[in-house]
């Protein structure tokens, strides 16, 4: 990796407040973050926190700007992306925070659009592609979209439907339709801009349209383990119930549901289903 000159990422807070507390310092990369070949002595990063909306915000010199071109599916999955998709899709549905999730997203949709014909769902960073995987066999036609190509190809042939490799923040996306829901499943903390990517979203939903929302919550990890998964460097934000719903307000979306989990996996998440503002 190269390393800049000046602490970066600079980010905006959902609060738009500049009331910014150091609250963790890493000097070592923590116990099961993936190795991105960043040595101890150039490692030192941090979180900090709003202290206005508890808003945590990731603060290094790490240049992780072309993490999602390749070398994160690489790092992360190396050459298993097949061995990861099969072990998510066969686990048991109580233990699966995919199965969890898809099942979560249907059945708010069927009450959100009662009477329907087959819903429409644009999966954004889809991974591994479990997500639409699943609502796919749930019914639904599904759309996946992905910076990284190694990870595209993969859905095309497990998954069968289209995939779109790209960056959904340059994109024109208005090409390809609208949808009844967009996804955003551990998406929004990889980017800089997340309120961004939400209003590009907004601009992609059809009538009474859906957006679901799945981000790391920041301060139930920190009560739990400072060091836990919701802070590793791939992460530049991690969310309080308060700054989610100011990012996603902020967006042009309003919010119909916001709710703190912990994922059968151990992951402390904030979800939240949005509509447009009308």
């Amino acid at each position: 990796m190269n390393f800049k000159n000046q602490i970066s990422p600079t980010l905006n807070c959902p609060c738009g407040e500049d009331n910014k507390v150091e609250r963790i310092c890493f000097t070592k990369r923590p116990k099961g973050e993936t190795d991105f070949k960043v040595s101890d002595k150039d490692y030192l990063r941090y979180y900090d926190q709003c202290s206005t909306c508890n808003h945590w915000f990731g603060r290094h010199k790490i240049d992780i700007s072309n993490l999602y071109t390749g070398n994160y599916v690489a790092a992360t999955y190396g050459k298993t992306l097949d061995s990861v998709f099969d072990k998510i899709i066969n686990l048991d549905p109580n233990k699966s925070d995919n199965a969890g999730r898809a099942i979560r997203v249907n059945n708010f949709c069927n009450l959100w659009f009662k009477s329907h014909s087959q819903l429409t769902n644009l999966d954004v960073g889809s991974g591994t592609g479990v997500f639409p995987y699943a609502m796919k066999n749930l019914g639904w036609l599904c759309t996946a979209i992905d910076p990284d190509s190694i990870a595209c190809d993969h859905i095309a042939r497990r998954v069968a439907i289209k995939t779109i490799c790209g960056d959904f923040l340059t994109m024109n996306m208005k090409v390809i339709g609208d949808f009844n829901l967009i996804s955003f499943n551990k998406v929004l903390e990889h980017v800089e801009n997340p309120a961004e990517m939400l209003a590009i979203g907004k601009e992609l939903l059809g009538p009474k349209g859906i957006i679901y929302i799945e981000v790391p919550d920041g301060d139930s990890a920190f009560q739990a383990d400072p060091a836990h998964e919701e802070f590793f460097i791939e992460h530049h934000h991690a969310f309080s119930i308060s700054s989610l719903a100011l990012m996603v307000e902020r967006s042009g979306l309003m919010c119909i549901e916001i709710r703190r989990i912990i994922d059968p996996s151990g992951k402390f998440t904030l979800y939240c289903f949005a509509t447009a503002v009308k």
